[in-house]
Formats: structure tokens, sequence, C-alpha cells
């Protein structure tokens, strides 16, 4: 809550935004919205407790639930759920996915498994393409595509009537790279340009602090790192660091 206190008083910012997994939402949500925190992105992999608690390995599938409850109470908005699709843990859920956005505000994300450090090892057994689900949720539920601004690389659509909408982002089968406008700060200060490579540009000065001195010269030094396509799968390449240690 401090921290979106701070950054409301930055001269120029468009948009705060907030990931997280939401199992303490139910606690914070009503203060952040009141620090002017303005929508938030839950990641939620399962509807099923069990497959929750095996693949988040932390936190209760209730409190997850909750959080997304009081993030709609409050007025965030809006309200995205992000599902990574793994092979044969959550890949049968997608339609109940679906259902959540017929009369809740909910924006629910697929989202291609990617292999990022240590999740690298697993990628063969759960990487799933969503080619092999999009086209028949389409056409099952009557889903629609919708344009919504500024949702990234996400394809939308939405059940005719529905509150919320449903996206499908394909990093892997179908690369978006030549269109991403995304950088990532780490929590240790480096500028990562490309989520799928290991380069990075350090933001700390010589004597190892940060300053805001010479920032701008190092965003555009990182912008000149973008490539102009990922290297997954490619000569056996993987990024060594997790989601976790990178930033969602």
């Amino acid at each position: 809550v401090e921290l979106i206190n701070e950054l409301m008083k930055i001269y120029a910012r468009e948009d705060i935004s907030m990931k997280t997994k939401g199992v303490l939402l139910s606690k914070y949500a009503f203060a952040l919205k009141r620090a002017c925190l303005s929508r938030v992105n839950i990641s939620l992999d399962s509807l099923n407790p069990d497959t929750y608690k095996t693949i988040t390995r932390r936190g209760e599938f209730s409190q997850a639930i909750e959080g997304i409850k009081a993030a709609l109470e409050v007025g965030l908005s809006p309200v995205k759920i992000n599902t990574v699709v793994m092979k044969g843990l959550n890949d049968s859920e997608l339609e109940s996915f679906v259902e959540l956005t017929k009369d809740k505000d909910l924006h629910v994300r697929f989202i291609e498994y990617m292999p990022m450090g240590e999740t690298s090892l697993l990628s063969g057994n759960y990487y799933v393409s969503l080619n092999e689900f999009k086209e028949k949720i389409i056409n099952k539920m009557g889903m629609v595509p919708v344009d919504i601004k500024n949702n990234g690389p996400s394809k939308d659509f939405k059940v005719p009537g529905a509150r919320g909408t449903v996206g499908f982002i394909t990093a892997i089968s179908h690369n978006f790279c030549s269109t991403c406008n995304r950088m990532r700060l780490t929590a240790d200060g480096f500028l990562r340009p490309c989520l799928a490579s290991d380069v990075e540009v350090n933001m700390r000065d010589e004597d190892g602090k940060i300053s805001t001195e010479g920032v701008r010269e190092k965003f555009e030094k990182a912008l000149l790192f973008k490539p102009i396509s990922h290297n997954f799968y490619k000569n056996n390449f993987f990024p060594k660091k997790n989601m976790s240690q990178i930033g969602g």
C-alpha cells in the first residue's frame, strides 16, 4: 500500500496495476484501491482446489477466490485472471474458466506455458499449444472477437452478453515479439528488455547506487537489446531466471 502511494506521486504516470496470486487481496484490496491502484492481474491456474495446490505449492484456493471477490467489490478494474495452460494439469478446465466471464466482470487470459528457469526442465511435459483449444472453445461457447485497447498481446473474445472477456496469449506458437512493448525491472536493479533473454542492463551507477541521472539513457540502451524474436526452444536455450526473480 505504501509503495502504491509513493508511485502515485510520480508525474505523468498513466496507470498502476499489480500482479498477484490474490491470497491476501481480501485483506488489502480496499486499502490498495484507496491508495489508487488501478487494476489487478490475478494468477489462477486451476478451479480445482487440489490442482491449485499442486501448481502453486503455497496459498489456499479459497483465499484466492476471496481475493478475486474483494477486487471486484472494491472496484479494481479490470480484474484479469491469468491462467497458464498446462498439459495434463488444467487443460480440461478451460470451458469452466470461460463460464466465469458470463456473469462476472472478469477477464480471463489463457497463456501458453513458457520454459523459464527451473520450469524449463518440465516444459516438454507441460507445454501445449493453445491452437489445440482455441477454435474448439470459440465455436462451442459461441464467442465473438472483441478489440480491447491496451490489452497487450492478447487476442480477445467474449460470449455474447457476457460481462467479461476471454483472451489467448500465444508466446510460443505465435510469436508476437515484433509488437512487444514490455520491459521488466528486476528486484535487484536490472532492466530486462526481453523475458526470453538473459540480457540485462544494470540500472545502478558505478558506486552501486541508483540515481535519476542517466536513467533515460539506460532505458534507451535496453531498448537497443530488444530482439526481433525470442529464442524459446532454439539451440536448447532457456532463460536462467525464474519468473519470480524477473517480475511478472
